[in-house]
This record gives C-alpha cells, structure tokens and sequence, in this order.
C-alpha cells in the first residue's frame, strides 16, 4: 500500500489502466480504496501495457550462445512527485558485464510508477521497463543480441536477450508523497540475461477446400 494524492491515484492511473479488463477490475478496488488515500498498485494490469512488444510471445532458444549479456545495476534512487502534471524520476548506474560499459540511467517516472528507457547512449537496442511499488522495484532489460553461433541453418528469426531482477530500496519514515527512495551505492544486483527468439505465426491449415 502506498498513500499517494487523489490526482495521482484515479485520474493518472485511470488513464493509463482501463484499456484492459483485467485492469478495470484492479481500477475498481483502487477507487474503493481511495477514500481512505491508500492505493494497491496493479503489477500484472500495468505489466501488459508496459511490456515491449518484442517481448510477448518469445521462447528460449535451443542453441548455445557464446555469450550472453548480464547486468549490473547499483546506486538507484527514485523520487515521487506529488504533482499530476509532473512525473517523479527514477535513475541508476547500468553496467553490461559483457561489454564491461558503464552508464547512469535516469528517466521519468509515471504515474509514480512506470518508468520506460528505450535505447541508451551504448547500446540502441536496449530496452529496460521499471515497476516501482514504495520500497520495491522490478526491472526487465530486452536487448537485440546476434549470438554469432555455427548453428546451420542459420535462425529464420531474430534473438533477444531479456532477464527480470528484483530491488528492494531505502524509504523515509514517515512516507510521504514526494519522498525519495534510495537504494545502496555499494550493493549491486545482477541481473542474468537468457537468450530467446520469437515464437513464429503457425502455418496456416490446408487441406481444407471452398465450394
């Protein structure tokens, strides 16, 4: 549970939830739970809006692959905004432990929410989603990985390196709607990348004859 303002709690998370049912029944607990200026955020409602598209419908890939990104993210702090109008922000230092390149991350916070981070500065491809619920983060990376294998026939479809990790963040006491949040500057979580390709359209049924 998290307090927030009245502005934040139904007319931004409105907006951002009713397109799907499952959503509408988590808006309708939110707005029961207003009233009393507490609020459940919607993980899973939220999560299939969130998610890139590249993401949906993926499996793992059968074939080894030399290398396979890990991430490291350390130092991350999120600030909430009590203002509608103005996203809180969410920022951490990202290090790909393949490439060994380091970079702070930084980006708005919706909702006080969501935050989304299509393409860094090092890498174009990379795409990291976040979930912030008080004291607690959950982060996905998905990034276009070219595994350079032998394998023949060569994949028809293209490959994607996607992992999922767990924060847990520093608050103040008592909280409040524009606190900030912070993680330690000396933990580092790692987050282990799995290599997956898309999973293709089935062939369409022959056999079968219009008359």
């Amino acid at each position: 549970r998290f307090t927030c303002a009245w502005s934040i709690c139904i007319t931004k998370t409105r907006k951002l939830i009713e397109p799907t049912a499952i959503a509408w029944t988590h808006y309708s607990k939110l707005a029961a739970q207003t009233r009393n200026r507490t609020m459940i955020l919607p993980l899973a409602a939220l999560a299939l809006l969130a998610a890139p598209s590249s993401t949906r419908h993926l499996r793992p890939r059968s074939d080894n692959c030399p290398t396979v990104p890990n991430w490291a993210v350390q130092s991350f702090s999120v600030t909430y905004s009590n203002v509608s109008e103005v996203p809180g922000t969410a920022g951490f230092k990202l290090t790909n432990l393949v490439t060994n390149r380091s970079e702070p991350i930084s980006c708005p916070l919706f909702y006080n929410y969501l935050c989304m981070v299509d393409g860094t500065p090092s890498d174009a491809t990379l795409s990291i989603r976040l979930w912030v619920n008080m004291d607690s983060v959950t982060i996905t990376f998905n990034e276009t990985w070219g595994c350079n294998t032998s394998q023949v026939p060569a994949p028809t479809f293209p490959s994607f390196v996607t992992g999922v990790g767990e924060l847990k963040l520093t608050c103040p006491d008592p909280v409040a709607d524009d606190m900030t949040c912070s993680g330690s500057d000396t933990e580092v979580v790692v987050v282990n990348g799995t290599v997956v390709t898309p999973v293709p359209d089935p062939e369409p049924e022959t056999g079968a004859s219009m008359t």
